[in-house]
């Protein structure tokens, strides 16, 4: 009977040892996942430019922001947009030929 107990006692002691391994194991992946959680969620910055979306001059004040851009002025943003009709319509007639 003594035997017994003996192999009884060093089974749960094996068991035990499983366990506290299993415990650590999902603590330390637990720990892991917020940090690259906190990594994913922080924003990226942004550059703001110092410069003209058309005429790449140097502006103090930006004055005009239109399609994701800074212009120094009306003119320059109507001049890109005119630009950029342009080449739409190029990309275009290229796609149907």
């Amino acid at each position: 009977m003594t035997d017994e107990n003996k192999q009884e006692e060093q089974e749960e002691a094996a068991a035990e040892q499983v366990s506290q391994v299993a415990v650590q194991s999902l603590k330390e992946t637990a720990a892991e996942v917020p940090k690259e959680a906190a990594k994913d969620k922080t924003p990226q910055k942004v550059e703001i430019p110092k410069n003209c979306g058309e005429c790449k001059k140097p502006v103090a004040k930006m004055r005009y922001y239109r399609n994701m851009k800074f212009f120094c002025n009306k003119k320059c943003w109507k001049t890109f947009k005119d630009k950029e009709a342009k080449k739409k319509e190029e990309a275009q007639q290229k796609a149907a030929a």
